[in-house]
């Protein structure tokens, strides 16, 4: 009866498959935010070692994003606007120049700077830590751990579809 027994397990699995062909892209893009989610989390835990911060609205700026297409996750410093890109700066560097007076002035302690341009070096506090997971023995479990669930969530799917 073993032999009967293992045909129903591979016809189960065979239906299984199928229905990861219809959903492949979906499926693909939840283990990629699932994943991504992880890799963020690995980010925000090496923050405070990286920057010597705790948290605050910096903090708050690591996001993670799944292309529409599902073949990649990102994870950044959000830039939602003008008024709150610092994070996107900090990270990936940039060249600030003044919009409406030919200096750039500011205070650093008690002395008043004034520069044509100022250049911020990219602080590595995201790609650094997030690199670090996904090399990870830890990020290899992760994956297994959240490919096992898509599949038991198409299992059960599929067996509701089967009992009615």
């Amino acid at each position: 009866m073993a032999y009967i027994e293992m045909e129903s397990q591979i016809d189960e699995a065979m239906e299984l498959l199928d229905g990861i062909q219809h959903n492949e892209k979906r499926i693909k893009k939840s283990v990629l935010g699932m994943f991504g989610t992880k890799a963020k989390n690995a980010a925000k835990r090496q923050y405070s070692s990286v920057l010597n911060k705790k948290s605050g609205y910096l903090y708050k700026t690591i996001r993670r994003y799944v292309y529409t297409n599902g073949k990649a996750v990102v994870v950044t410093a959000h830039r939602k606007d003008d008024l709150n890109r610092y994070g996107f700066v900090l990270a990936h560097g940039a060249t600030i120049e003044p919009k409406e007076h030919p200096v750039l002035t500011f205070k650093i302690g008690e002395k008043w700077i004034s520069r044509h341009s100022v250049t911020i070096e990219p602080k590595d506090f995201i790609e650094r830590p997030t690199l670090r997971y996904v090399n990870s023995a830890q990020a290899e479990t992760d994956l297994e751990d959240i490919m096992q669930k898509q599949l038991d969530k198409l299992e059960e799917k599929q067996n509701k579809g089967t009992t009615k």
